[in-house]
């Protein structure tokens, strides 16, 4: 697993990998901490690159679940920090998400509560780089229906991201703004976030600052703003209205210069309001 992080063997070392899957997996849901923690690096090693993370979620689906398991495991334990970190680079990819997704105890190595519960546990404790890595994770799970299903059942997750809104790293800020964003896109999901949505609207406010905080944030007032009960919210609280209309204004005067993106959910913000 080490040699894979060597450019010159890196090639071979996941080409052995692949090839041995099945004992890696043995490792990884081994009662013994030492196999785990082989078993864990090894996975996050093949999960690191595009090619031999597809072929390990094809191959080995009962590897995906031994990595969501291992997020159980104490903190002090190596193989926690691997699986994380293979659970983030898992998460990348479809077919991934879906099998992290599956109900617990869908298999020998299957979690035995919620993988969205066990990363609540992580975005809430001390440990920042875990922290922001749930959170990555948490942003990519919401872009299935079935992780913004997950999600929306789950009020400490999104009090959780909610605090994230104003955590002082912009990497989990943003990954925290992005959950937030995909679930207000969802019209079955938009009704557990919306206060969470709202606190995202102080956010505009330093629009020089971040544009790509920016952009998320005007993604899920537009959230916001395609529901009866989201256009109600925004209208009780005037500067938010007045903030999306500021940023374009803005915009088209060029004083702040945003992706055109970011623009399309600001001018549609105000379009649903306006129509309303």
């Amino acid at each position: 697993a080490r040699l894979c992080e060597d450019g010159s063997y890196a090639s071979t070392a996941a080409d052995i990998l692949l090839r041995n899957l099945e004992p890696i997996e043995q490792l990884a849901t081994s009662s013994v901490p030492a196999d785990r923690r082989a078993g864990t690096m090894a996975a996050w090693k093949l999960a690191d690159k595009e090619t031999s993370r597809e072929a390990l979620v094809q191959w080995r689906p009962g590897l995906v679940h031994a990595c969501v398991t291992c997020m159980q495991d104490p903190v002090t334990a190596e193989s926690w920090k691997f699986a994380l970190l293979a659970n983030w680079q898992l998460s990348k990819f479809q077919e991934a998400r879906r099998l992290m997704l599956e109900p617990p105890n869908a298999g020998p190595s299957s979690p035995l509560v919620s993988p969205i519960v066990m990363l609540d546990r992580i975005m809430r404790g001390d440990d920042r780089p875990a922290s922001r890595c749930a959170a990555a994770i948490t942003a990519n799970l919401a872009l299935e229906s079935a992780g913004r299903r997950a999600i929306g059942h789950c009020p400490d997750v999104i009090e959780s991201l909610t605090s994230l809104i104003q955590h002082t790293d912009p990497a989990t800020r943003r990954y925290a703004v992005a959950t937030i964003a995909t679930m207000t896109s969802d019209s079955e999901s938009v009704a557990s976030v919306l206060t969470a949505a709202m606190d995202c609207i102080p956010l505009l406010n330093n629009s020089t600052s971040d544009p790509e905080i920016v952009k998320l944030a005007l993604a899920a007032t537009e959230g916001v703003a395609a529901s009866a009960t989201g256009r109600k919210r925004l209208l009780q609280h005037s500067s938010a209205i007045s903030t999306v209309c500021s940023i374009v204004e803005r915009q088209s005067s060029q004083k702040i210069s945003l992706e055109a993106e970011a623009l399309d959910h600001a001018i549609g913000t105000l379009s649903m309001i306006a129509a309303d």
